[in-house]
């Protein structure tokens, strides 16, 4: 009885395995179709998921010894890793040894301004990067940043900072998706720094708003920082297309984040550090949410 049952055991885990490789299988080939098709598309943002889920059947399929199927979940492991590391960084943060560093906090869905630059002061924060749905309100004190937009335009993105920028403004890359932008000086070195939220993009503005923000890009004069959510992974091809034409890189490990949460296994990574190859990340930490929803994040960049 106890060998049936054992036999009957590894038939089911066979029946299991089997079920789970063909479903890593298929999704891990038909994401590699046109991405101008949005299920396509769709299929490609779960590439980290796939890379993630063929690991754990490798490891089940290999302790219980059916090599074909840990076979066939290696293969799957190394097909996700190479698009998922063709662009970015799964575990690591890009760092280089550079003695100057810049520091930037970036929070999406912020409600309460005065509890999020409470908390970039803590962190000695240069730049605050605020993305909101909704109105805001501005205290008339934001301890030692200021904000050099038009006060007119704070609409969805605005950037406080504790530097004195040259220029900024705002940048509009199709009629939903807004963006802010300085234009400052940190240890005598001149950059601009971009501050993004295409969290809401639609599949068929992907290509327009990225082509827009690739020819601001290349029209400036000094190395362009860019913090944010993109919308879309960095291994998508709209993203490493754009990546191709700035030659900005994606700085941090993968953030398996939405921002409402630390991870959440079930979103696609979509917030990014993008810098020129001379930049490295030598800090990625989440701050305290305070009484906003979403947690804002601190990049340190060195350089």
């Amino acid at each position: 009885m106890g060998y049936l049952s054992q036999k009957k055991k590894f038939e089911r885990l066979n029946i299991i395995l089997n079920s789970l490789l063909i479903i890593v299988g298929v999704i891990s080939v038909l994401a590699f179709f046109n991405e101008g098709n949005g299920f396509f598309a769709y299929l490609n943002t779960w590439r980290l998921q796939l890379y993630v889920m063929a690991i754990g059947l490798f490891l089940t399929a290999f302790y219980y010894k059916f090599f074909i199927q840990a076979f066939l979940a290696f293969l799957f492991i190394l097909i996700n890793y190479f698009v998922i590391a063709s662009a970015t960084n799964i575990m690591v943060n890009v760092e280089t040894t550079g003695d100057n560093k810049i520091s930037i906090v970036y929070q999406n869905a912020t409600k309460e301004i005065v509890p999020l630059v409470n908390e970039a002061k803590k962190a000695q924060a240069d730049l605050i990067g605020v993305n909101h749905k909704h109105s805001i309100l501005l205290p008339e004190v934001l301890l030692s940043y200021k904000i050099f937009h038009n006060t007119a335009s704070l609409d969805k993105s605005f950037i406080l900072t504790n530097l004195i920028p040259e220029r900024a403004g705002k940048l509009r890359f199709s009629k939903n998706n807004v963006a802010s932008f300085v234009n400052a000086e940190k240890d005598g070195k001149y950059f601009v720094f971009i501050n993004i939220d295409f969290s809401n993009i639609a599949h068929g503005e992907k290509d327009v708003v990225f082509h827009n923000l690739a020819e601001f890009v290349l029209k400036q004069d000094e190395p362009v920082i860019i913090v944010g959510d993109f919308g879309i992974p960095a291994w998508s091809k709209t993203f490493q297309d754009f990546l191709v034409k700035t030659e900005l890189e994606v700085k941090n490990r993968v953030i398996l984040s939405d921002g409402r949460s630390f991870i959440n296994p079930f979103h696609s990574p979509t917030i990014n550090v993008l810098a020129y190859k001379n930049f490295g990340l030598h800090k990625l930490v989440f701050l305290k949410k305070s009484k906003n929803p979403n947690y804002p994040l601190l990049f340190e960049l060195n350089f």
